[in-house]
């Protein structure tokens, strides 16, 4: 969030609240779960490496590992080195920057008052400035806010903030809040159609196939999927009214799906699970606006409270992976693994257990496979949709690269195709009496779901017959 302004932000005079005291507010309220009970404190170290600043916003990481963040206040661009623990001013005149994202060489700043987006060479300086997109069809653009590069587009969000323009005569041109995207290197803004209020941060996974976008004035965080350079449907991923917070900016996500969303109306980090339910908060003081990872994943920069602060983020408790290894130890022949896209339907069956891994199917499916092979006592046998053989690219955009890949991944097994409901068949017979673990995955290409049934792999049917011919010779 740019500035502190009364349409947006808390009256001065009203002090910030933490989250004991959102929870007393909550009960005074008369809602039967307080806050306390559904999102536990996290007690991580913070520190902070850099203060003396004004409103700190847009933590970027580059390639030499040095921290960018703005001082908008100042209109300063500044540069933390983690080595030497200093920070000096890279730019002094930054146009009141605020969302900064750095790809390769380029440092790219959101101008809130110069009302564009621009770019930089971080080896030549502040002087390469080149400004990649003021308009969009003929009307001056507002104040940009965040950014980040999803595919071969740079999408950024933008929203009028009264006295914060200065260019094109400070008027108001453009009268509805959008995210942009803009093809690199050149493009023209294109708006993402998605009706928000007042679209805030922007962030993309590390895989650089799901896109992030947070609603300032909604309370909301929403997430879309990439096909190739086409970008799918945003959808709703956490729903912040529902946990008693607000005023959602920057966020960051970490190598294991994670998703660390900074709060600048209640004043701390919210750490999110990869499927959008709570983990934890921390507590990072006011104007909480952005954050970002260093090149090691676990260190975390986070602007807030005027400073830059950093914190080391403990792995999350147990990975899907030692789950899913805990599961075939004690599985065996009659149990069933999957491995589904998103939309797989849970089932009220006592035997099915859900596992949610935020990663695409193939991947999941190659982990899964190898962890199947390196057990000793179970092999599977593989059952796929024979609706899948008749999706085309035009059909389904993506699926021809899906087939191929899993192809490839599956060319060492003998596979099984089967109607869906037939597989769905075997399914209900098999849970009634044994275990089915289901892992689903962000897939969301249709009857693109690995079924594997356990067998026993040290005793197959051929071992059977000779057994039971000479149970019957005796």
């Amino acid at each position: 969030m740019p500035l502190q302004l009364a349409i947006f932000d808390k009256p001065k005079n009203m002090p910030m609240y933490p989250i004991h005291r959102m929870i007393l507010s909550t009960l005074l309220a008369g809602c039967t779960l307080t806050l306390g009970a559904q999102i536990p404190e996290l007690s991580w170290s913070l520190e902070t490496v850099s203060e003396g600043h004004g409103f700190t916003e847009g933590a970027a990481l580059a390639p030499d590992g040095s921290i960018y963040f703005s001082d908008m206040d100042n209109q300063k661009i500044l540069r933390f080195n983690p080595e030497t623990e200093e920070t000096e001013v890279w730019n002094p005149t930054s146009g009141r920057s605020n969302g900064l994202y750095i790809s390769g060489n380029t440092l790219y700043a959101c101008e809130a008052s110069g009302r564009c987006v621009v770019s930089y060479n971080l080896e030549s300086g502040p002087g390469s400035r080149s400004v990649v997109a003021a308009t969009f069809r003929g009307d001056s653009l507002g104040s940009p806010n965040d950014l980040a590069i999803f595919g071969n587009k740079l999408y950024f969000s933008e929203f009028w903030i009264e006295g914060a323009p200065q260019g094109s005569g400070a008027t108001r041109q453009i009268f509805t809040n959008r995210v942009y995207s803009v093809s690199l290197p050149g493009g023209e803004p294109d708006s993402l159609g998605f009706n928000f209020d007042i679209p805030n941060g922007v962030a993309v996974s590390p895989d650089g196939n799901k896109l992030f976008v947070a609603e300032f004035a909604g309370n909301k965080l929403y997430t879309g999927h990439r096909f190739g350079e086409r970008m799918g449907r945003l959808r709703l991923l956490t729903d912040l009214e529902e946990l008693g917070l607000q005023g959602p900016d920057g966020m960051a996500v970490a190598e294991d799906g994670r998703i660390f969303l900074a709060l600048y109306r209640s004043d701390c980090l919210l750490v999110l699970h990869p499927d959008g339910s709570p983990a934890g908060i921390l507590q990072t003081g006011p104007q909480t606006s952005n954050c970002v990872f260093a090149a090691d994943g676990k260190t975390l920069y986070i602007t807030a409270d005027r400073k830059l602060k950093r914190v080391v983020v403990p792995p999350p408790d147990g990975s899907w992976k030692d789950l899913v290894m805990k599961r075939l130890d004690l599985a065996g022949h009659r149990n069933w693994v999957l491995v589904v896209d998103k939309a797989f339907p849970e089932q009220s069956s006592s035997g099915m257990s859900y596992i949610y891994v935020d990663q695409d199917l193939p991947d999941v499916l190659r982990e899964v496979l190898g962890m199947v092979e390196s057990t000793t006592h179970v092999t599977p046998l593989i059952y796929r949709d024979r609706e899948l053989e008749f999706l085309t690219e035009e059909m389904v955009p993506g699926i021809e690269r899906f087939k191929r890949e899993t192809a490839e991944l599956l060319s060492g097994f003998s596979v099984n195709s089967l109607l869906h409901d037939e597989v769905f068949g075997l399914l209900d017979e098999s849970s009634s009496l044994f275990t089915t673990l289901v892992i689903k995955t962000s897939g969301i290409l249709p009857y693109t779901s690995v079924f594997m049934e356990l067998d026993c792999a040290y005793w197959g049917p051929d071992e059977e017959e000779i057994l039971r011919e000479k149970m019957n010779t005796r």
